[in-house]
């Protein structure tokens, strides 16, 4: 669990927030220069849904980065900030609709059986075919609730 009294720090050359430990002495990682620190703490960002952090994100650039007294702010660092978060985010964006696509795509492949509903199976190999009377390699898949048997 994140400590809520953590100090939030934010980069006065590019806008990059970080959550920083306590008495830690930032670096930003994008511009290897010092970071400034915040009067907000983690509190407010936990309690945050996805919408409210990236507009209180916005402000908190606005505040620090983009106010006319900061001498540090820096264009091109800004640019660099925002092509990396927005990569990053598009890549974040298309592992959740590949994770949520398998899912969707592992579920409509799962074995129901039609007798009770249940998606508990246990395979019970078969020893004969009816056919040829010799062994065979075939699997039937029994229903651990009702029992029936569901031939594949």
């Amino acid at each position: 669990m994140l400590e809520d009294d953590r100090p939030i720090h934010i980069c006065p050359k590019c806008g990059y927030i970080v959550l920083a430990l306590k008495g830690e002495c930032g670096i930003c990682e994008l511009e290897r220069d010092k970071l400034i620190l915040t009067n907000y703490t983690c509190k407010i960002y936990t309690e945050m849904d996805k919408e409210q952090k990236r507009e209180w994100e916005e402000m908190l650039r606005k505040r620090y980065v983009l106010c006319p007294d900061n001498p540090y702010y820096n264009k091109e660092a800004w640019d660099r900030r925002e092509d990396i978060e927005f990569q990053t985010q598009l890549q974040m964006d298309n592992w959740e609709k590949k994770r949520n696509e398998e899912a969707a795509q592992s579920q409509s492949h799962q074995l129901i059986c039609p007798r009770c509903g249940s998606t508990s199976f246990s395979p019970l190999r078969r020893k004969w075919s009816l056919l040829t009377g010799f062994m065979t390699n075939k699997v039937d898949m029994v229903c651990n609730h009702c029992g029936h048997v569901v031939k594949k």
